[in-house]
């Protein structure tokens, strides 16, 4: 076995009940190295992940090679994922992000003379334009490229899922779907509308969840009353619905409430199914609160209890907080791509 091939085993290899120990985030469709250059300090900045591979994907995309020490579930994985669309990469749109658990050969001659190959940090802005080498990368390099790589313990691999565990809104525009079938996109970002044509159509969307609690799932859609559009949570690795929805669109694009499931941490899909002419504009799902129930300023020993003091402990504790009037102008977060 040549030393390239030994370091690519060492951190990539699956492990021994099949279970994926790579994780490849690939962003690109063009090149964009500032974008995912973002994700790889972030994922040691705020993570305490260990430094992750960078690649050039032979084609118009980077990619970050994360190794895992132990393998994972989809489950993880695609939470995992779905955290950092969120917190890195929010706004880009979900065709120029793919999300890869068998990692591709590395290095390959992706097209006639376009190589694909792990490179140094500094490097990698030089390859913007060309996101390949002309000809094979050297063996060795590539190995030692490999050989300063570390795996993520399953210590800090929890650490970071939890960390990345949604505590506020998930808002999702409609064109960062996770599939799409019998459906025409147009507008992007906030202004992207997913429209079904003369036949229902399917459009699904990624949710990541790392803490238990009963989640609240609603949409911006229109259409006829009189051809409601169903929603189903579900897990994403496949499986039946764990709650189904109904959802009464009216003829102008407003939020309708599609309701309340309890889910355990996992990856879960968002399925519509949208009638002939429906549109859909917008997702959203609300996890449970996360804020503890005391005063403003915590609970004081020697403090004194003030009538402010117990009106806010006895709005939350009876979780009424939604019926307040707003403070300020409310704070939506994009929550995917």
């Amino acid at each position: 076995m040549s030393r390239l091939a030994a370091e690519f085993q060492r951190l990539y290899a699956a492990g021994p009940d099949g279970a994926s120990r790579a994780l490849v985030l690939d962003v690109g469709r063009p090149s964009d190295w500032e974008l995912l250059a973002n994700v790889w300090r972030g994922a040691q900045l705020d993570l305490a992940l260990p430094a992750p591979g960078i690649a050039i994907a032979g084609e118009n995309s980077y990619q970050l090679w994360f190794s895992l020490e132990r393998g994972c579930a989809p489950e993880a994985a695609a939470a995992f994922f779905e955290g950092l669309k969120s917190r890195y990469l929010a706004g880009i749109a979900g065709p120029r992000i793919r999300c890869l658990t068998e990692p591709p050969v590395m290095p390959a001659e992706v097209r006639e003379g376009q190589w694909s190959a792990f490179v140094a940090p500094d490097l990698a802005p030089v390859f913007v334009e060309a996101t390949w080498l002309d000809i094979p990368p050297g063996a060795e390099g590539q190995a030692d490229l490999l050989k300063s790589l570390k795996s993520i313990t399953p210590q800090a691999w929890e650490a970071a899922l939890a960390a990345l565990a949604p505590r506020d809104s998930l808002s999702y525009s409609a064109d960062r779907f996770l599939r799409a079938t019998g459906a025409s996109v147009t507008g992007e970002g906030s202004g992207a509308v997913v429209t079904a044509g003369s036949s229902p159509a399917e459009v699904s969307f990624a949710i990541p969840v790392t803490q238990p609690g009963d989640y609240h799932l609603r949409a911006r859609v229109s259409g006829g009353a009189g051809s409601p559009a169903t929603a189903e949570l579900r897990p994403i690795a496949g499986g039946d619905p764990i709650k189904s929805f109904t959802l009464v669109p009216a003829s102008e694009t407003s939020w309708v409430s599609a309701g309340t499931a309890h889910l355990d941490p996992g990856a879960y899909a968002a399925q519509f199914l949208l009638p002939p002419g429906a549109s859909l504009n917008q997702v959203e799902v609300a996890p449970p609160c996360v804020n503890a129930i005391e005063p403003a300023n915590g609970w004081q020993p020697n403090g004194v209890t003030t009538s402010e003091d117990l009106a806010i402990t006895a709005i939350k504790a009876i979780d009424v907080e939604n019926e307040l009037p707003p403070a300020a102008t409310p704070i939506e977060l994009t929550g995917d791509a």
